[in-house]
């Protein structure tokens, strides 16, 4: 609806724009001591401004998201800031005609050039300050993308690992069925959403992500890992070996972990279908059957006892699920508290953000004279006072959880002598949610 309006506008304001151009009487015609087209010209950036940028903007992601290289380098942040610079370039466009068709007309009384360098002012302050809100915006992204890096990108990358394997050995032998259908294992992990999540599941390209480091995964990359990981379980495919007739049509369903007896009963079925018929032990030409050479060295070191073995126990499969799955439940919960924290964060910094804007803006508008600025200075100084220790604690909080970071969501910590259990992250409280071991 506001889309369509905005397009009207333009629409009937061009055409009366040139029609003033056009014909004379409308040429010569002026409204307030101002010619038509200069009006028409206004009202168009005014209203219509905001559909030009976005315009501006939708053309210049598309440009990006035609350049392979930039992509995942910067879609992140172009995503990110794509309203903010869109407000910029709308106001800057307001700003930049009210200053040429308005504010340069002479002749005008005392009263009516104050009034107009008022607007002038008032633009120009409200410019800077979506200027500061971008600035803003961008720094935000920055920080919660390299958080987000440094503390979970490995956690993530054996998350998806593990559920790789489930996957694959849930399933039947693709090995073996790539190599009498001459394909090549597809090396790809499915994540099925959860209901809240109505989207299509997601596809990862495991060997992929295990060749990505830390340092060089972009953030648009990182964003669709969290996404993949907070909004799906951990799973394995319902379909056994034996319900696989038809290679090329086969339709494989995830079927979700959702409690420990599910894994340890996943574990089984697993079991079931790699191992050899009375065999107690999954050997190393069993996992052959559903992985290449270099996967299988992988796949063994995530098991107790099974790299120098050379084969996985039943009871190593087991714990190694149950770990898999509360390890999946234990990254989901630090993702969506940290969620949390850089939200707060982000509030917290948009009240500093707001309260500089306002200055800037009466500092501007010359209505910040000495006075009130002294009046506003020692307000601040008894706010401080009152709530200095509370802004203490929340700045310590702030290193604590984003800078420090000593532990996670599920880790199990020391503090004060009491082993405690880490059950949410919370920046303004960082220690208000633990839970001691073994109590309910």
């Amino acid at each position: 609806m506001k889309l369509g309006a905005e397009v009207v506008v333009l629409v009937l304001f061009l055409a009366l724009l040139i029609v003033s151009l056009v014909v004379r009487p409308l040429k010569k015609s002026s409204f307030w001591g101002l010619e038509i087209w200069k009006w028409c010209v206004m009202v168009i950036c005014v209203f219509s401004g905001h559909l030009v940028s976005h315009w501006v903007v939708t053309f210049v992601v598309f440009l990006v998201e035609r350049n392979f290289l930039l992509r995942n380098k910067v879609l992140y942040f172009v995503f990110g800031l794509k309203k903010s610079v869109q407000v910029c370039l709308w106001i800057g466009l307001v700003l930049i005609a009210w200053s040429q068709l308005f504010d340069r007309d002479v002749g005008r009384s005392a009263k009516t050039a104050r009034i107009l360098n008022y607007v002038s002012r008032f633009l120009a302050s409200v410019l800077i300050g979506s200027i500061i809100w971008l600035v803003k915006t961008f720094l935000m992204k920055v920080v919660a993308s390299t958080f987000h890096r440094k503390a979970f990108f490995d956690r993530i990358l054996e998350n998806v690992f593990d559920q790789y394997i489930l996957q694959t050995l849930s399933g039947p032998p693709v090995m073996e069925l790539a190599e009498n259908v001459g394909r090549e294992g597809s090396g790809r992990v499915s994540f099925t959403k959860t209901k809240e999540e109505k989207s299509s599941p997601g596809v990862i390209d495991v060997m992929k992500l295990r060749k990505m480091s830390q340092e060089k995964v972009s953030a648009w990359t990182m964003k669709g890992l969290m996404a993949a990981i907070g909004s799906s379980r951990l799973s394995t495919i319902s379909n056994t070996i034996e319900s696989f007739d038809d290679v090329d049509g086969m339709e494989q369903k995830d079927k979700e972990i959702s409690n420990e007896w599910e894994a340890k009963a996943a574990a089984s079925a697993i079991f079931k279908n790699v191992a050899r018929p009375g065999y107690k032990h999954i050997e190393e030409v069993d996992l052959l059957r559903f992985f290449n050479k270099e996967e299988v060295d992988l796949v063994l070191q995530r098991f107790e006892g099974a790299f120098e073995t050379r084969k996985i126990k039943k009871s190593a499969l087991k714990n190694w699920v149950v770990k898999a799955y509360l390890d999946r439940k234990s990254l989901a919960h630090s993702l969506n508290d940290t969620k949390t924290a850089v939200m707060q964060l982000h509030n917290l910094i948009t009240v500093l953000v707001i309260v500089i804007i306002i200055i800037i803006t009466l500092l501007l508008m010359g209505i910040a004279t000495t006075k009130i600025l002294l009046v506003i200075s020692s307000q601040l100084l008894v706010v401080v006072f009152i709530f200095g220790n509370a802004c203490k604690t929340v700045f310590e909080a702030l290193i604590f959880v984003f800078i420090m970071h000593p532990f996670d969501v599920g880790d199990r910590c020391v503090i004060d002598g009491i082993q405690v259990h880490r059950e949410q992250t919370n920046t303004l409280v960082p220690y208000s949610h633990c839970k001691l071991k073994g109590h309910p």
